[in-house]
């Protein structure tokens, strides 16, 4: 999920959703908390890595220095077909 989420381009929807920006900062302090509790992990080390010189926006976020254990939160996706009208 955090690897789609900062490889959608800056025009995205998502983006200016501000649960979708919730919830991109939580995962991003989530995932610092992993990198703390897990240092010698090579996955974590890997993708931070990945994300730090693929996606600006993570490492801005990165840099922030936060970090969070996950709480339960609600993630609302909106499905295309959701907003179709209905036929009659």
């Amino acid at each position: 999920m955090i690897r789609w989420t900062f490889r959608q381009p800056v025009t995205d929807a998502h983006w200016s959703d501000a649960d979708a920006r919730r919830f991109v900062h939580s995962t991003v302090a989530d995932l610092r908390a992993a990198y703390g509790r897990y240092p010698d992990d090579p996955a974590i080390r890997e993708l931070v890595t990945e994300l730090l010189g693929t996606s600006p926006r993570f490492a801005r976020l990165w840099a922030e220095h936060e970090v969070e254990e996950r709480r339960p939160i609600v993630k609302r996706v909106t499905h295309p077909e959701q907003h179709a009208a209905p036929e009659q």
